[in-house]
């Protein structure tokens, strides 16, 4: 991939990593267009890359609303012509077992980590496609979409849904010039503990988790002490798309999570059947 000169979207661009991934396009000579809710965080990231000297604006856009994502494609097509990267990367999360949750919550979350991945591909997709040249799509999942988590039912369901989403469009894509690449982060240094804060008021503002407090601490400790910083995802995201890789995992200790649900589900599948195919 060839980044000098070449448009980059990323969709909840304004801080972690979606900011990590925005600096490792545009030390390569991209022009960067982030899309972020918070107009705040918007502002000071452009202003902290194009002071390094990075082409970079900044569009407030909430990836819930579909029309206003359309017509951030058209303001950015008219200003810039082709887009040829797109990060789907804006989410959200909730903490609660599932028999807690909340209809708004289930609103939200799925509003956020899904339908915001949908309303991306539906607003840039069809130009990138139309236009010809080389690109890559980067939708943001979790590892938590690789295997399901305790008490973040919703988180799980809406990144399984967006994993099995970039699998089929790297399949729907594969006779263009356009890459395809599910983004699975396990700890990072980001703000999604806060997401509430960017909450939108039809998804019930300032509703509070119902996990007990230390196990948020517990979480807020463990996303800075032990997660990656934003801008080393970034760079693995260059490397996995020069590389052409697909599942971007960035902690290879989440493969043993990932193994172990596919040996469960072999056993039970063996056990139901009689054994496995292929397996004489």
């Amino acid at each position: 991939m060839e980044y000098s000169d070449k448009t980059a979207v990323v969709t909840g661009g304004a801080s972690g990593i979606g900011l990590g991934m925005a600096r490792a396009f545009g030390r390569r000579g991209a022009r960067l267009v982030l899309l972020d809710i918070e107009q705040a965080a918007l502002d000071k990231a452009v202003a902290d890359l194009a002071q390094a000297g990075i082409t970079v604006e900044g569009l407030q856009a909430d990836v819930t609303d579909r029309d206003g994502m359309t017509i951030a494609a058209r303001e950015i097509a008219d200003r810039h012509g082709a887009v040829h990267i797109l990060c789907n990367n804006a989410g959200v999360g909730v903490a609660d077992p599932l028999q807690l949750a909340r209809a708004e919550d289930w609103d939200w979350v799925t509003a956020v980590n899904l339908q915001g991945v949908v309303n991306g591909l539906l607003a840039f997709l069809p130009a990138m496609v139309e236009h010809g040249e080389v690109g890559h799509i980067v939708n943001t999942a979790s590892v938590a979409g690789l295997h399901a988590m305790k008490q973040i039912g919703i988180y799980n369901a809406t990144k399984y849904a967006v994993v099995g989403m970039t699998e089929t469009l790297r399949d729907d894509l594969a006779e263009t010039e356009i890459g395809v690449s599910a983004l699975c982060p396990g700890l990072v240094n980001t703000n999604i503990n806060h997401s509430r804060r960017n909450r939108q008021e039809q998804y019930g503002v300032g509703q509070m988790p119902r996990v007990s407090k230390e196990a948020m601490r517990k979480l807020e400790r463990d996303l800075k002490t032990r997660g990656m910083q934003p801008d080393d995802v970034g760079e693995m995201v260059v490397d996995a798309i020069d590389r052409g890789i697909f599942y971007i995992v960035t902690d290879p200790a989440f493969w043993l999570p990932v193994r172990k649900r596919f040996e469960n589900m072999a056993a039970d599948i063996s056990a139901l059947h009689g054994g496995l195919p292929g397996s004489e």
